[in-house]
């Protein structure tokens, strides 16, 4: 690979290749095999760049984002052959020379460090295991840039892949949502809205990679909305709080509304408060005075 080019941006060079013998060639068939037996068994693979960020500086450990394009010139150790492949959803096959004439390469996209394969998508398995960026292929060309690897298949990845669904979840949540509804979420999660909405929405997605099981338990409480209005009544000076009572605001003066038993949260007590029967009345009167 030449300094300039970067991983999924040009074919590599041709090295000198010895032809295998029959016995490398019945390996390699055999071990082509074995990897669609697995996805036939419908357990997904997980592929995950071998690189982030140095020193985390951005924290994150990876690209949001980080895309593979879907072609490459590959050593074929079934026929012995340096072959093109290239990944295009709908044929029966990478290599180049068994597809059809117009086909539409694919996307190759990792979200957040990690790629998902699963049982409907053979081919993209294929073109990863096959291609010279991929870590875990012995025949690799070994002037390409190592770029991904296959996690560990001898144990159970199925945690590993339901995190990562759930980052791509969480974080294509932040950016589908409203600015209204941005602010609103990001000050529920104790993030500062004081600040431009781009600097919000990447705070939020940071929580989102970081923890995105949370994230969307979070998003998804009931309480939340109740919470919101909370939180806005205080910025207001509508309603205030200590660790010890949460109180109207009136004229100076502080007219108590509830007290807060000791080791409780006060905002999650005060919330929960709103759910009973006194505490309606009080919900009711902290939306008249922000709609005021």
């Amino acid at each position: 690979m030449k300094k300039n080019e970067t991983p999924g941006e040009s074919i590599m060079a041709k090295p000198k290749l010895k032809t295998p013998n029959k016995a490398k060639r019945l390996k390699g068939l055999a071990r082509r095999e074995r990897e669609m037996e697995r996805l036939k068994a419908n357990k997904p693979y997980l592929f995950k760049l071998t690189k982030s960020y140095p020193n985390n500086t951005t924290s994150r450990l990876y690209p949001p984002r980080f895309i593979i394009k879907g072609q490459d010139l590959i050593y074929d150790a079934v026929t012995g052959t340096r072959r093109k492949i290239r990944y295009a959803p709908g044929e029966k096959s990478i290599f180049v020379d068994e597809q059809s004439d117009n086909v539409t390469i694919g996307s190759i996209v990792f979200y957040n460090g990690n790629l998902i394969v699963k049982k409907t998508q053979p081919l993209l398995y294929q073109f990863l295991m096959a291609s010279n960026y991929n870590k875990d292929n012995p025949n690799r060309d070994r002037s390409s840039s190592i770029v991904y690897s296959l996690q560990d298949s001898s144990r159970n990845i199925g945690e590993d892949v339901a995190l990562a669904e759930k980052q791509v979840e969480a974080i294509g949540l932040v950016f589908s949502l409203s600015e209204d509804k941005l602010l609103a979420h990001a000050m529920v999660m104790g993030v500062d809205i004081n600040r431009g909405v781009d600097e919000v929405k990447f705070d939020l997605k940071v929580k989102a990679e970081a923890n995105p099981v949370k994230f969307l338990k979070d998003f998804n409480d009931p309480k939340a909305e109740k919470k919101y209005h909370v939180l806005l009544a205080e910025d207001y000076n509508i309603i205030g709080h200590d660790h010890y009572q949460y109180f109207w605001l009136r004229d100076g003066g502080k007219d108590t509304i509830v007290n807060i038993p000791v080791g409780k949260s006060p905002i999650d007590y005060f919330v929960d408060f709103l759910y009973e029967k006194d505490g309606e009345a009080v919900y009711s009167q902290i939306l008249k005075e922000l709609e005021e």
